[in-house]
């Protein structure tokens, strides 16, 4: 089953306005009074009974109507029968009942709510306990597991741990400080500097430091520490070890922590209408009836908690909406079931042209600064197809062997790499005898864009979104950083005010901005998701295959430009959505296609290659004037994260290509387990291909004559 949300603005009068949100309000500080008796029956504070009947109707899928029915005063509980487990729940709610002390009074506590809207303020009150239950065994279990870990990896590095210390001072004394490349510098003045460091495993305590002109000649910190850690492989094993147990056992700081380093454990926040808001759903008969979906105009009938005077009884108002363009699709066909009679809808999907059953599970009502909206969610039936057999294979990077699909003859995979320049470079292959052969395909192109009636079939394809690209709302985002940082600034001065004048108690600075670019970026998401799954859709797809960035961390090996770009690109967001939309079409998104050397290995030939750029004018001005120390000239650079990538094979039959449409075909070779990563030798500089060993400074001397024609 695949969920859908569809939204739709409510038009009402002002009276009607006035309603829904107190509806939304009355949830919302309800559920917050409920909840605090069921962390008390949780918790034992109510009495052993309590505790024993929270425990055993937890997992009960009836849960919220025994709660319900403990909490009146009129209930009368069946007589239990003996030897029955599940009647265990009776002879605890009848001993509470004999004993008076029931865990709230249900009449008091939601007096003058209708029935079904009292066991919604239940249903939710409960959903927030148990699963905050469910967040904290699973963060103690992984709390449990880390710990063991860790232990097993101190007494395994006796040594390490005994001058882990002075790397603590140094976090301390200078690991804050801003800006990563004199953090770095100062880093490599503490271990120049600290010669007990040197002997950590007994050896002599001796530091042979990097000379002047060496660091004058080495400017970028990688380099730097490379040729230092080459000159004392004492040191090297130290930081590589510091390095491990910073990434196993310690977490950036600003994060919430434990007090021994793990994650912070899980908190509860109590809902608010305002700032932590949970959302009121309209779920059957009793609280929602005649929903027309017309082609002109939407309404629907729904039933709202009255005064205290109605005697608990809701009041029904007719609601209408303005819905999404969707809802057109959705049509009714009747009702059909057995037993509890359900109502379907049939929904027409734009992108395959093809019908799904669909079932109605509810109606969500949320707001956006007070204006009421309905969310209808979906439950369709999804396209079934056989499934992909699985096989072992050995993924790089991993321990052991994983249990992986296997492409079969006549399948088609989609490979997708995501790029800053533009939304990814996507590329089309079919199965033939066990190996991916590259084919055409025809793109879904946004919507807006013309020709696309008499658009042609291409071998790869690099998409924009139409609107706003990242860079332009990753520019929107340091303007706000900005502002924010203004509206502090001289804070101290004005005798420590926390936060800027024109806030409100309670409220966030430049709200309405944050709540602006939040959306851009969810929206583009969305968009480029909704691209990639249509292109799929459209050619037949059986499997999107996606790079796993999980560990991509920035470094000092890459661009500022290129980190920058990677950390404000959402890839997950993307994948998820990706995954969401595409199990309709019962296509798969395999999201663990390990992405190591895919843009620095030739995808025809498997050599190692170089990435590089043919600077514009204006750019050779301002970065590479000076450095080639002659006027403009049109040549290629070798640039790491550069657009462009050239084999360092003579023989290959295909030596240029774009960057990012050579990682995604290497993507095809690693789903399929043909993709070989490249020996390197970082010591001696050299690559190991096939029998013959050569040189790094060979390679990019025969790619620069290539490029430059020389």
């Amino acid at each position: 089953m695949i969920t859908k949300a569809l939204e739709a603005k409510v038009i009402c009068p002002e009276d009607v306005r006035q309603r829904l949100w107190q509806t939304h309000v009355v949830f919302n500080d309800k559920v917050r009074a409920v909840i605090p008796y069921l962390f008390k029956m949780k918790n034992g504070r109510l009495g052993e009974d309590c505790e024993c009947l929270y425990r055993t109707i937890r997992n009960n899928q009836d849960a919220t109507g025994k709660l319900e029915a403990v909490t009146l005063p009129q209930w009368n509980s069946a007589k239990p029968q003996s030897g029955k487990p599940s009647d265990e729940w009776a002879v605890r709610a009848d001993r509470i009942r004999r004993s008076g002390q029931r865990p709230f009074a249900q009449e008091e506590l939601l007096r003058g709510l209708p029935s079904e809207f009292r066991r919604k303020i239940l249903e939710m009150a409960f959903q927030m306990v148990k699963g905050h239950e469910e967040l904290l065994a699973d963060w103690k279990s992984r709390h449990r597991e880390w710990r063991a870990d860790r232990a097993k990896w101190e007494s395994a590095h006796p040594e390490f741990m005994a001058v882990l210390p002075m790397f603590a001072d140094f976090e301390n004394k200078d690991g804050q400080i801003r800006g990563s490349r004199l953090r770095w510098s100062l880093y490599l003045e503490c271990l120049s500097g600290s010669p007990q460091l040197a002997a950590w495993r007994g050896g002599t305590s001796e530091i042979t430091p990097l000379s002047e002109q060496e660091r004058a000649e080495l400017t970028r910190p990688a380099d730097q520490f490379e040729e230092f850690f080459k000159k004392n492989p004492e040191l090297g094993e130290l930081d590589r070890l510091y390095g491990q147990y910073r990434e196993l056992f310690r977490k950036p700081k600003g994060r919430k922590q434990h007090h021994d380093g793990f994650d912070h454990p899980p908190t509860f926040t109590l809902p608010d209408p305002v700032r932590h808001p949970q959302w009121y759903t309209f779920k059957n008969k009793a609280s929602y009836r005649a929903l027309d979906l017309g082609p002109k105009a939407s309404s629907l009938e729904v039933c709202l908690p009255g005064h205290a005077e109605s005697g608990g009884r809701g009041v029904w108002r007719t609601l209408q909406f303005r819905g999404d363009p969707r809802l057109r699709r959705l049509t009714f066909i009747g009702q059909e079931g057995r037993g509890r009679r359900k109502t379907t809808y049939r929904y027409t999907d734009p992108m395959s042209g093809r019908c799904f059953d669909a079932d109605l599970k509810g109606i969500k009502l949320l707001f956006r600064n007070r204006q009421p909206y309905l969310m209808l969610t979906l439950s369709l039936h999804e396209q079934r197809l056989p499934k992909i057999e699985r096989r072992q294979i050995r993924i790089p990077g991993t321990q052991g062997e994983r249990s992986r699909p296997a492409p079969v003859d006549g399948m088609t995979t989609l490979a997708v790499d995501f790029g800053h320049r533009h939304v990814a470079a996507i590329t089309l292959c079919h199965c033939d005898n066990g190996r991916p052969q590259q084919a055409t395909f025809m793109p879904h192109y946004p919507h807006g864009r013309t020709g696309d009636q008499g658009a042609k079939p291409v071998g790869a394809w690099l998409p924009k979104l139409p609107g706003l690209s990242f860079d332009d709302i990753g520019a929107h985002d340091k303007h706000l950083r900005a502002l924010v940082s203004s509206s502090f600034a001289g804070a101290a001065e004005r005798g420590g005010v926390r936060r800027g004048r024109h806030v409100a108690r309670g409220g966030t600075s430049f709200g309405e901005l944050r709540d602006h670019i939040n959306n851009m970026k969810e929206d583009q998401y969305k968009k480029a998701a909704s691209l990639i799954v249509a292109t799929a859709v459209r050619n037949g797809v059986r499997a999107i295959l996606v790079e796993n960035l999980k560990t991509y961390k920035p470094t000092l090996e890459r661009t500022k430009t290129e980190n920058r770009r990677r950390m404000q690109w959402a890839v997950r967001r993307v994948i998820v959505f990706a995954g969401q939309l595409a199990a309709l079409y019962g296509i798969k998104v395999e999201d663990w296609v390990p992405p190591g050397y895919s843009s620095t290995t030739c995808s025809a030939c498997g050599w190692p290659g170089y990435r590089y750029k043919v600077p514009r004018r204006s750019e050779w001005d301002r970065f590479y004037g000076r450095r080639a120390g002659r006027e403009y000239v049109k040549m290629a650079i070798l640039e790491r994260g550069g657009p462009l990538f050239c084999c360092a094979n003579p023989q290959c039959t295909r030596r240029r290509i774009n960057a990012d449409v050579n990682a995604s075909l290497n993507l095809h070779l690693s789903y399929y387990g043909l993709f070989v990563r490249p020996s390197y030798d970082r010591r001696t500089k050299a690559y190991e291909i096939g029998d013959t060993r050569v040189a790094d400074a060979d390679l990019r001397a025969e790619v620069g004559r290539y490029l430059n024609g020389q």
